[in-house]
């Protein structure tokens, strides 16, 4: 419900600003729901441990998703306007997954993620991490990573661009398998290795390789 607010509802010393901290000023005139009025038994640490999330969205789920199921790899579900925004943090590599073994999103989530951060800390890629996420249009792989493993990104039909990390070293079999819409790809001086159709069914128009690559496998 809303109610209006106007000025002389409270008399006496149990003005607005006594009670909830909200000043005249800020009221006079406006439409207010309840939602609105901070809640007056909350502490100075509550609020603001509340407003990361605001900004984030709300949280809807979180997993271990390190390769040692030691919790330095973790990934964190947001949910925002028109989909999910999956956030992967920490320090080391994150756990290998396979098609009966699927990542935690996968099932409920997968094609619903919009978005997926990937922070620097994060050293490897594990293999079908992002598999059936086929709503991502772009992918960011920060500096830290230097391995991207088989079908990291296999099948994502809508995404159109991929920025590399300076540091990646190998890229894995079929880890962009099906990305039908990339049409140009540069990858990073110092990559060593690009695996059996890494890039297959791409149709890609643009592909620069570098001079370090040592071994390039079928298709």
């Amino acid at each position: 419900d809303t109610f209006p607010l106007r000025e002389g509802l409270i008399s006496g010393s149990q003005t607005m600003e006594n009670l909830y901290g909200i000043r005249s000023d800020q009221i006079v005139g406006e439409t207010m729901t309840a939602d609105d009025i901070p809640d007056p038994d909350a502490s100075q640490e509550e609020v603001q441990a509340a407003e990361p999330e605001e900004i984030l969205g709300a949280l809807v789920e979180e997993w271990d998703v390190s390769k040692n199921a030691d919790g330095s790899v973790i990934a964190k579900l947001y949910k925002e306007d028109g989909g999910y925004k999956l956030v992967i943090s920490g320090n080391g590599a994150m756990k290998n997954y396979t098609s009966s073994s699927k990542a935690p999103w996968y099932s409920s989530y997968g094609s619903k993620i919009t978005s997926v951060i990937i922070e620097d800390g994060v050293t490897s890629i594990g293999s079908s991490a992002f598999d059936g996420c086929e709503s991502l249009t772009s992918v960011v792989i920060p500096d830290s990573v230097t391995e991207i493993k088989k079908y990291a990104f296999y099948g994502f039909r809508s995404i159109k661009s991929v920025t590399f990390g300076k540091n990646v070293q190998n890229i894995g079999n079929a880890a962009f398998f099906g990305c039908a819409r990339l049409r140009a790809i540069t990858l990073p001086e110092g990559l060593l290795a690009i695996h059996d159709e890494a890039f297959y069914y791409t149709e890609l128009e643009s592909l620069t390789i570098p001079s370090t690559v040592v071994t390039i496998g079928k298709n």
